[in-house]
């Protein structure tokens, strides 16, 4: 399976065979007010099948959130998230992420 982190933050791009899945995953610490929003989601080319955050071990340390992904249809679309805090809605995010998905039928 595909997997995107932190470190592949900005202009990315992932081809997918249709009916495989990948998945993002973001540091995350919602103590802080910081959740990740998603801004554009994946469909109808990809479906999010798991969204999920796993904390840390010790009380009010981050986490990880993970999305996961079907690659659906054939296509392209682009899934972007930002960290940010939602009562600041006239601030810029702390972070952004960006992946352009383009699916493949397969052969």
């Amino acid at each position: 399976m595909l997997e995107f982190h932190e470190s592949d933050a900005g202009e990315q791009e992932a081809q997918v065979p249709l009916g495989d899945s990948f998945e993002i995953s973001l540091r995350e610490n919602p103590t802080t007010g910081f959740r990740w929003k998603m801004h554009a989601g994946a469909e109808p080319v990809c479906r999010l099948t798991e969204d999920e955050f796993q904390p840390g071990r010790l009380p009010g340390a981050g986490g990880i959130h993970r999305w996961r992904f079907l690659a659906a249809k054939a296509g392209e679309t682009r899934i972007r998230l930002s960290l940010e805090r939602s009562w600041r809605q006239d601030a810029e995010p702390s972070k952004t992420f960006s992946l352009r998905v383009r699916v493949d039928a397969r052969s």
